[in-house]
């Protein structure tokens, strides 16, 4: 399909009224229509630029916002909205390169959604090197441009420890305080989990739940699964409705899609889950799933737990030693992580 073609079916995607269509200039269309176009296809729902409800990243098709986009910033090259919106569009391509690029003029515009979005780029290491310094950096000038999601992504650096070595999970939680009431939904659920654990914040069960049900209740679909996900293991955690917990984890796997590091997080919090039900063989083969899609010494160590209750303490041994010889997790993924409880395991009966 050639670029005015695909615009053309951009537009209708759309929705732009029959009237909006005079003085073709490009594809058929005037030229002004493409920013509207690129906005209703790639606006972001936390870009304060845009004002207006966007559309989720997960939900981008990128065969008609990129020409689209590409279109409107040519046509808009000062305007830091359209830039951002093709940085996001390309980052939903798996473009890092061009990404980057989009989001650079973007923020050197003073975007900043596009600061937030680089930060995140640098703190993952996504088409770039990664270095945490500069991707906080970014996002305390994304805090100051008006990003909502900028307290999260800097609060989640302190939580892991990333600039110095040392969790400080008390400036993690006033971040996503702050992240929180400026909008990011998905603040509510790194709330919960420092509630349910107690880090940063008296330890407080009544109030995680509270803030996963605030990030069930958000609207954004990859906020919503991981609410569910998370208030799934804090009810096997403290004991509480084990068969809600069943339902609400395998809610979270089915709406995962098709991202694979989630997808796998998920299936293992369903696993444990049917563990503490006693459905064991089902919680075997959910387990043995999550570890094909993303291997944790967390879902080993959890293997482990499972075939021994079937019975089989020796492919329970072999799984806590695979548990063992991976990295273990940061503290703030996983507060209950204790090599020495594994290899007591393994030295017993």
């Amino acid at each position: 399909m050639n670029q005015a073609r695909v615009l053309v079916f951009a537009a209708m995607i759309a929705g732009l009224p029959a009237t909006a269509l005079a003085a073709p200039e490009v594809g058929g269309f005037a030229a002004e229509d493409f920013g509207a176009i690129c906005d209703r296809l790639a606006g972001s729902p936390d870009d304060p630029d845009l004002g207006r409800q966007g559309t989720w990243t997960s939900a981008i098709s990128v065969a008609t916002a990129e020409p689209a986009c590409r279109q409107a910033v040519k046509d808009h090259p000062g305007e830091r909205r359209y830039l951002y919106e093709l940085g996001r569009t390309l980052e939903r391509k798996a473009d890092a390169v061009d990404a980057l690029d989009a989001y650079r003029q973007a923020a050197a515009l003073g975007s900043g959604a596009a600061l937030a979005a680089l930060g995140l780029m640098y703190d993952e290491g996504f088409g770039i090197a990664q270095d945490s310094k500069t991707a906080a950096d970014d996002f305390q000038k994304a805090i100051v441009a008006g990003s909502p999601l900028a307290y999260g992504d800097l609060a989640y650096i302190y939580d892991h420890g990333e600039l110095d070595g040392v969790a400080n999970p008390a400036k993690a939680f006033e971040l996503y305080q702050q992240g929180a009431t400026a909008g990011d939904a998905s603040a509510f659920n790194r709330l919960g989990t420092l509630y349910q654990w107690g880090r940063g914040v008296t330890r407080d069960p009544v109030k995680a739940e509270a803030m996963f049900r605030r990030a069930i209740e958000s609207g954004d679909p990859d906020t919503i699964a991981e609410g569910k996900n998370d208030l799934a293991w804090l009810w096997v955690e403290i004991g509480k409705n084990l068969s809600g917990a069943e339902a609400m984890a395998a809610d979270a796997v089915a709406e995962a899609g098709d991202d694979a590091y989630n997808r796998a997080a998920y299936t293992d919090t369903l696993a444990w889950v049917e563990h503490n039900l006693g459905k064991d063989n089902d919680a075997l083969d959910d387990e043995e799933r999550a570890i094909v899609l993303d291997e944790q010494s967390t879902y080993d160590c959890r293997l482990g737990d499972i075939l021994a209750a079937l019975g089989d303490k020796e492919k329970a041994r072999a799984a806590w030693r695979r548990a063992l010889s991976l990295n273990p997790p940061n503290v703030a993924d996983e507060p209950d992580w204790n090599a020495d409880a594994i290899r007591q395991k393994i030295a017993g009966p």
